[in-house]
């Protein structure tokens, strides 16, 4: 009987495809997708080809091995999700210590230019230094200055003391509000100016609007660090994530210095800073291996 047994259960394996066995014994990683163009463009004829959508379509071709599943969500879940430890990554997140305390993070996955300032240009003399240029202390004015920020975020560690200060008046956004609200505030007068992502600012200049046509980015003049700053791949820190990162960051390593995945960067940054952005990627992101908290400490 048990010959028989044997016998039955070998024929019915022994015939199954080999792509449905294989699918069987693959691990899944599940990625989350939000709206926050230009890096995650959920919407319009650029759907999808967001710079960090593209990088971690990259990321997902060298890793045939892993089944993987694209999870649309607002940024407010993202956030809980990995707070939670549900089963979730996410690729270009800026690191914060409060944020790894929930966030297992990975390898960087991008480089971007710092924020700049944002701003009507019929105001810009108003936020200049007697040297002409914009710093965080020639934005302290009194009355204070107001700007716009979405709930949680992190800026780097140059502009977050300052926006904790008290030195501006900080209207806050709901974090799943993207960059353009902030934009749209400053063209409307609502708020004077914001900081932003040049690539952000760019994207949305694209548009041609009319009121925002009148908006001028400027870069800050007093940062005593460098000119980028460096967002990583984070899953949520459980054993789940752990492992993922692990295999994850061999994946990074291998699709980090291809022209794919640095003109996904590219495609969406202002030509004027094409240049710089190009040095910075090859001296600084190309052999970068240190994990987020020691790169934190030099940028």
């Amino acid at each position: 009987m048990n010959k028989i047994l044997y016998l039955a259960c070998f024929y019915m394996t022994a015939f199954i495809p080999e792509y449905l066995k294989a699918d069987e014994v693959k691990e899944k990683i599940i990625w989350a997708d939000i709206e926050y163009a230009p890096f995650y463009i959920t919407k319009g004829e650029n759907k999808g080809k967001g710079a960090s959508q593209m990088h971690r379509e990259a990321i997902i071709k060298s890793m045939p091995n892993y089944i993987h599943e694209i999870k649309k969500l607002p940024t407010t879940r993202l956030f809980k999700s990995l707070e939670n430890g549900e089963d979730i990554c996410f690729v270009d997140m800026n690191y914060t210590d409060n944020r790894a305390k929930t966030m297992a993070y990975g390898l960087a996955t991008s480089i971007h230019s710092r924020h700049v300032v944002v701003a009507l240009k019929e105001n810009l003399k108003n936020f200049m230094n007697k040297n002409g240029k914009i710093s965080l202390k020639s934005l302290e004015r009194n009355p204070p200055l107001s700007t716009a920020i979405s709930k949680g975020r992190s800026f780097d560690s140059h502009i977050d003391p300052f926006i904790n200060s008290g030195k501006v008046k900080v209207k806050h956004l709901n974090l799943n509000n993207t960059s353009s609200s902030g934009l749209q505030m400053v063209s409307g007068k609502r708020v004077d100016f914001v900081f932003e992502y040049p690539e952000a600012v760019n994207y949305i200049l694209r548009d041609k609007e009319k009121e925002i046509d009148q908006l001028i980015f400027i870069p800050l003049s007093d940062r005593k660090k460098k000119n980028y700053q460096m967002s990583y791949l984070v899953c949520s820190n459980t054993q789940w994530g752990q492992s993922r990162v692990i295999a994850i960051n061999e994946a990074i390593k291998k699709v980090k210095n291809t022209d794919r995945y640095i003109k996904a960067i590219e495609s969406w940054m202002p030509n004027s800073m094409l240049k710089e952005f190009r040095v910075d990627y090859k001296k600084y992101f190309v052999p970068n291996n240190l994990n987020a908290k020691e790169n934190a400490a030099f940028q």
